[in-house]
């Protein structure tokens, strides 16, 4: 479902769909990013700010899908926060 709605430039309804936070939260921030990735011509969506500050608070999968999104629509604010979590913490979490 997210892919096609990327695919079809429905990303302030596929956003919508994620803020709703069901079991398949997951599962649409994966599909969204993966159809995200190598795109030039996608715009942030209006709504896309909130639930990503909202995501970032978070913990877990949803918060690193959400940064990877988020980095993609340009967010200099999320490679940041990405950058500083890299270098703080080594690829298994332990500390660098």
């Amino acid at each position: 479902m997210a892919r096609r709605a990327v695919d079809a430039d429905e990303l302030e309804l596929l956003v919508s769909t994620i803020d709703k936070r069901g079991p398949n939260t997951s599962l649409l921030l994966e599909g969204m990013l993966s159809s995200m990735e190598g795109r030039t011509d996608l715009t942030t969506p209006s709504n896309w700010k909130i639930l990503s500050d909202n995501l970032q608070q978070s913990s877990g999968r949803n918060k690193d899908l959400a940064v990877r999104i988020a980095e993609l629509f340009g967010d200099t604010e999320a490679t940041q926060t990405n950058r500083r979590t890299t270098f703080t913490f080594g690829p298994t979490g332990d500390e660098a």
